[in-house]
């Protein structure tokens, strides 16, 4: 109605100078629906989930299987693989290749590379041979952990298993990461060419977390049930962590 009225009142007026808002519609499109504004989040993922766990040490975090483990718990668990990866050489921003079936596993093993101050890389279960092997190759992957008995193709990573004997240490490494160093690396479908890893960094992945949409309760307790080298899985995962919530791993 507005553009007719326009165009009847004055012919000559091109129609790309036309108002098709009236102030109210504008001022709720400009400003009401694009009032996202967050304060920016400042720390890595493992300083801010080390928060949470000083917050709420004894709240769920994770849920798999029928288990329950606390933010407590689930931080020693990753406190402990965090030092056998460094153990191993991992270091900043070193890429550890991760090929694990949807489980408790894959929570504390990516929070145990982060701690570790690698990143780690999701590979899922379903790529062929060459392909696994070209993800470890591309990125130069070191480590791999994997819950197979063989990984099905050629490699030259030192392997890690749940189940693997690992330190009794629990304390945090304390390894200084900063926000701007790589959170993980994770490979596009390939579908139109050759697979590229999308690389985010700390800094990407707590800026999603702190978006004001999850606040309310609504996003509390969250099932991870995408594959963990599907990029939904880091709204699953990182989104209750980072705020005191509780992950369900789906079987």
């Amino acid at each position: 109605g507005r553009l007719l009225a326009a165009v009847a009142a004055d012919p000559s007026v091109p129609v790309s100078r036309v108002e098709l808002l009236g102030s109210v519609e504008r001022e709720l499109v400009l400003e009401g629906w694009n009032d996202t504004a967050v304060p920016v989040v400042a720390g890595s993922l493992p300083g801010l989930f080390a928060a949470r766990v000083a917050q709420s040490p004894d709240a769920v975090a994770l849920v798999a299987e029928g288990v329950e483990l606390s933010y407590r718990e689930l931080n020693a668990r990753a406190n402990r693989l965090a030092h056998r990866l460094i153990g191993l050489g991992v270091g900043a921003e070193s890429p550890v290749a991760m090929l694990l079936e949807r489980s408790a596993e894959v929570v504390v093993a990516t929070l145990a590379v982060l701690k570790a101050g690698g990143f780690y890389v999701p590979m899922h279960a379903s790529l062929p041979a060459e392909r696994m092997a070209g993800v470890l190759a591309d990125t130069g992957a070191r480590v791999l952990l994997t819950d197979r008995a063989e990984p099905g193709f050629e490699h030259t990573a030192t392997v890690l298993r749940p189940g693997d004997e690992l330190p009794l240490l629990e304390t945090d490494p304390a390894v200084a990461v900063d926000p701007d160093q790589l959170a993980y690396v994770m490979f596009t479908s390939g579908s139109t060419g050759v697979p590229k890893g999308v690389a985010v960094r700390h800094r990407d992945v707590a800026d999603l977390a702190a978006d004001r949409r999850w606040r309310g309760g609504a996003h509390d307790r969250i099932l991870l049930h995408s594959p963990h080298a599907f990029d939904a899985a880091t709204y699953e995962l990182w989104v209750p962590l980072l705020a005191g919530g509780t992950v369900v791993v789906a079987p």
